[in-house]
């Protein structure tokens, strides 16, 4: 199932005899299949509904280790959250039909109950609707082996090595035939390995990225971090020359961050004084100095960000909004917060 798209799946989870079962929506990464059952991960640690159904809308990856396994019966499946939804109301609905369709046959033998394909009729209006089930044939018999098993009624399985621990069955002697749970835990492992190499992959690449740092004589020295506007106006002009500008994007770009804005604020630090921020705003309003018009000096922190790999797509519209959440709180730095607090208690 992990191999599939990943998709919306309505579910019965099957109750103890006598009582209703409870029909609910999962996400298809959540299921797996075991010893030719279906089961899935129930999530017990979401704090209310809402964070639940949020993390089914948006196919969450679960933490195992607090999660319930749960047997289910695959009722639908699509790719429309909204559609689930639909087939989830009328199966309820059909459901409850079918509980006053019981009380009332006690007292009415005359009162037919609805049949399957009068509630496939009424839901003619929805994709992908599933077909009749069809009853399984009963199990063959097989000859008793000694192996230790999990009880899936009795304990969950909390986490891969509790799937990995099956493995431990030895093939049949003398027939050299392999039980389901040791060929279900080969494919677990298989998959297991095929995404560790995938991981490998993308942390080779993330050290190579890091470590191409510049050498010390490729840091041009006249760049320092600006204290007066008129400063970084000039700054501004002899970017205009293109080496200049390179110069200044290959020291830049070394600066690194977890994420396009973190990356932007520390280019800032590195070119503008915080007093100089605080005189200062986007558009030079209120008597401050604007950057706005500054487009060599917006230029050069946009390519200094798009030099990383990871951050080549960013967008100069991020970029700018950064700029500006900089500026504004730049009188909380450097002590700026606790000042303030302080002249606010006397």
């Amino acid at each position: 199932m992990s191999q599939d798209i990943k998709k919306y799946v309505v579910v019965e989870f099957p109750e103890d005899e006598g009582q209703c079962p409870i029909i609910g929506i999962i996400s298809s990464s959540w299921i797996f299949e075991l010893d030719g059952n279906i089961y899935c991960y129930w999530p017990k640690y979401f704090k209310n509904d809402s964070t639940r159904d949020k993390a089914i809308k948006d196919h969450n990856i679960l933490k195992i280790n607090d999660c319930d396994t749960c047997p289910i019966i695959v009722k639908y499946k699509t790719d429309s959250y909204e559609k689930a939804r639909k087939m989830l109301k009328n199966l309820e609905e059909h459901s409850q039909v079918e509980d006053s369709s019981d009380d009332e046959k006690r007292k009415k033998r005359n009162i037919m109950k609805k049949t399957h394909l009068d509630f496939v009729d009424s839901l003619s209006d929805i994709e992908d609707t599933p077909p009749i089930p069809k009853i399984p044939a009963p199990k063959k018999k097989t000859q008793a082996v000694a192996v230790t098993t999990i009880n899936l009624h009795n304990r969950k399985l909390t986490n891969v090595q509790d799937r990995v621990s099956l493995s431990t069955h030895k093939e049949r002697e003398g027939k050299g035939e392999r039980c389901v749970q040791c060929l279900d835990n080969k494919r677990v492992l298989t998959e297991m390995f095929e995404q560790l190499a995938i991981i490998k992959e993308n942390i080779n690449f993330l050290i190579g990225v890091c470590g191409r740092q510049a050498a010390p004589n490729d840091i041009p020295t006249e760049i320092i971090q600006l204290t007066t506007f008129a400063d970084l106006e000039t700054f501004n002009e002899e970017l205009s020359d293109q080496t200049k500008f390179s110069e200044a994007c290959k020291w830049l770009s070394c600066v690194g961050g977890k994420d396009v804005g973190e990356t932007t604020r520390k280019i800032l630090t590195k070119l503008i004084s915080n007093q100089l921020a605080v005189n200062s705003n986007w558009t030079g309003r209120n008597n401050k100095n604007g950057l706005k018009e500054l487009r060599n000096f917006i230029n050069l922190i946009l390519v200094s960000v798009r030099k990383n790999p990871i951050y080549s797509n960013a967008l100069l519209d991020n970029v700018e909004q950064v700029i500006k959440s900089w500026l504004r709180t730049a009188y909380d730095r450097d002590g700026g917060r606790s000042r303030r607090k302080r002249a606010d208690e006397n």
